[in-house]
């Protein structure tokens, strides 16, 4: 794993996302592929949160966001 300088130290992640942008939700997939060993060897805590909540555009549903993280074994905010 290519261990970049901004998350190297961390104990927790937190996977943002905005909701009205579904490329943004889908580059999801990328981080936790990116972090996963270090949550599987290190027990790093990672999340998913959706950002732009108060916007009236919604494109990622919040089933859909929450469906996607309980796959991945992630809590959702």
């Amino acid at each position: 794993l290519r261990e970049l300088s901004y998350y190297r130290d961390a104990s927790i992640a937190i996977l943002v996302y905005d909701v009205s942008d579904d490329k943004s939700f889908q580059s999801l997939d990328y981080w936790l592929k990116e972090l996963e060993e270090k949550r599987e060897k290190e027990g790093m805590i990672l999340v998913a949160v959706g950002n732009k909540c108060d916007l009236p555009n919604r494109v990622v549903s919040k089933e859909a966001a929450e469906k996607w993280a309980k796959q991945r074994q992630l809590q959702y905010f």
